[in-house]
Parts: structure tokens; sequence; C-alpha cells
């Protein structure tokens, strides 16, 4: 039927406001879930019967920079 009169208007996606808002929410969630990694990869290192024969040998091998001279 053309002419009839019936317009019809797109459907308009999120605000600016609305788009700032879950930008702002998925980089928390990823922040969070980040931090939850590295803290559960550090736990789990933590919990090695041989942490500190692994730090020693990572120490032994590559002294970190910020490490006094002998």
């Amino acid at each position: 039927m053309r002419g009839s009169g019936t317009t019809f208007s797109t459907p308009r996606g999120p605000g600016r406001e609305e788009q700032a808002l879950l930008l702002a929410a998925g980089l928390a969630d990823l922040a969070v879930h980040t931090v939850g990694s590295a803290f559960g990869t550090l736990r789990g290192l933590l919990r090695r019967p041989d942490t500190a024969d692994l730090a020693q040998s990572v120490w032994a091998t590559s002294p970190p920079s910020w490490s006094c001279p002998p």
C-alpha cells in the first residue's frame, strides 16, 4: 500500500551516556577479572612446595634491575 501515510522510524541505539556507562562497566569487569586472575596465579605459585627453590633459581638466572650489587 503506497501512500497510506504510515511512516516507520528506525529504532535508535543507546545514547552517549548509556554507551559511556556500558563501556565503564565493561572496563571495570575486565579489571576485576584481570586482578582476580593475577591473584589466583600468585596464590597457586605460593602453594607450590618448591616455591623457595623456584624463586632462588629465577633470582640466580636473572636478578632484577633494582637489586643491590653485592
